[in-house]
């Protein structure tokens, strides 16, 4: 696991445009900048699902990718990401593509990416919530989409990455993705082990449930016996159940997860 502290976004990584209807970087984007701080990224073939602002491949390109291919469910995000990334960056234009697609289904099946990296949603989209409406799909994934056993704990979008992956990826290529630990370190890995991936945590950290995001389907799993890892305190120690921890947030109390970022090596 890496031992480098979470990268913090100054102020120059925010004077970007960032609209209402996309993701605000925050201590994700930090924990992702962070884990692919040890990445290899030079000379590299990229793909990141999930463009949103463009600010992870500012970065990306900073450091040398090769090509940079950013792709995103949602339309209105694209010309947002390509006037960022071509005013923070302008002399890497040349390696871009930005695509509309979900997930990988517009990327051909030719094994020439090295690295596929994603910060997905991890929270299945309650009834009330209706895709595509404000920032809804930075935070909600639609679980009938995404068939998984893995929905119950919201990763079965991720879990879609991974298999769509394998026919994208170069041989022993990786696919890079934030996980919340709200299911545990051992479901985590689990979720790259059974889809023929060897896991590594390149970055682990605790972080705040983000208030605009409703547990309420994490609630209804945890009523049938599925286990999840909340805590009341930033240090991870005391733990709370969802029900608590949704309590908490809507009363405007913080509760706390551990976060991972992690590479998988296609096996």
């Amino acid at each position: 696991m890496s031992n480098h502290e979470r990268r913090i976004l100054t102020p120059q990584d925010l004077d970007i445009e960032i609209p209402d209807f996309t993701f605000r970087p925050n201590v994700w984007t930090e924990a992702f900048l962070t884990g692919l701080s040890s990445v290899h990224i030079e000379d590299k073939r990229i793909i990141e699902i999930g463009v949103g602002t463009g600010i992870i491949g500012i970065d990306l390109l900073k450091r040398g990718a090769q090509e940079y291919i950013g792709i995103d469910i949602d339309s209105r995000i694209l010309p947002i990401a390509h006037n960022n990334i071509s005013r923070k960056v302008p002399e890497y234009m040349q390696k871009v593509t930005l695509l509309q697609s979900d997930l990988l289904e517009s990327i051909p099946d030719d094994q020439s990416v090295d690295v596929i990296c994603g910060c997905l949603p991890q929270v299945s989209k309650p009834a009330t919530i209706e895709l595509g409406a404000a920032d809804s799909y930075a935070r909600y994934f639609d679980a009938a989409k995404y068939q998984s056993a893995l929905n119950v704990y919201g990763l079965g979008l991720n879990e879609a990455v991974l298999v769509q992956s394998k026919t994208r990826l170069k041989p022993n290529g990786s696919v890079v993705l934030v996980l919340s630990g709200r299911a545990g370190k051992n479901i985590s890995e689990q979720l790259y082990i059974r889809n023929g991936y060897a896991p590594h945590i390149v970055f682990e950290d605790s972080i705040a449930q983000l208030r605009e995001t409703t547990l309420s389907t994490l609630v209804q799993a945890e009523e049938q016996g599925y286990e999840f890892f909340f805590f009341q305190d930033p240090t991870c120690i005391e733990r709370i159940t969802v029900k608590e921890a949704e309590e908490r947030r809507l009363s405007g109390k913080d509760s706390y997860h551990k976060i991972y970022v992690i590479e998988g090596k296609l096996n």
